[in-house]
């Protein structure tokens, strides 16, 4: 048994010495007892691929479980980066939203102000579900005024207006001044 060890460790074992050897230290419970604690305690002595083959071959079940509680450690840290990303670009987009949200201001009971700044862009959603884009350096005010829908635009915005045959929609801009009951159009206006 000695000289199957030595050549199972140093790799010049044929198949059928190999399975003898194996099933030898199966089925020896203190034969194999002293082997893996011998094994164990060479690290250093022995080359890390024979140390590491010898183990699982001979005790696969519960060297098996070894092996895999360090890749069960090493799945749950990958799940919690994917997480952690997860979390950190739900923020990202909510600080996003919440930005663009933050341009839309009462300026006083029904009068709303949207902006946007130099390079923006803003997707509005209005009270009455008409539809805004604005373009960069746009002020959009709105207000709805004995049962017209009233806007003021300075700069460049892109109206979308929710149909309401007994509401009708105006915009202003410049001297200019458009009325209508539901229709898209686009407003440019700048100084």
């Amino acid at each position: 048994m000695n000289d199957l060890y030595n050549k199972y460790l140093s790799g010049t074992a044929t198949a059928d010495e190999r399975e003898a050897l194996l099933r030898h230290l199966r089925d020896d419970e203190q034969l194999g007892g002293w082997l893996r604690a011998d094994i164990e305690f060479t690290e250093g002595e022995m080359p890390e691929y024979i140390r590491e083959r010898v183990l699982s071959s001979i005790y696969a079940p519960s060297y098996s479980y070894r092996q895999t509680s360090g890749c069960n450690y090493k799945r749950w840290m990958s799940a919690a980066a994917v997480m952690v990303i997860l979390v950190l670009s739900l923020a990202l987009c909510w600080l996003v939203v919440s930005e663009q949200q933050s341009a839309v201001s009462p300026q006083s009971a029904g009068d709303l102000v949207i902006s946007t700044g130099m390079g923006e862009h803003s997707h509005v959603t209005l009270p009455d579900g008409t539809m805004l884009t604005l373009n960069a350096q746009t002020t959009v005010r709105y207000n709805t005024i004995q049962g017209t829908r009233h806007a003021v635009v300075e700069g460049e915005a892109y109206f979308q207006v929710a149909p309401d045959t007994l509401h009708p929609f105006v915009v202003e801009a410049a001297q200019a001044q458009v009325t209508c009951l539901g229709t898209a159009f686009n407003v440019r206006n700048y100084a």
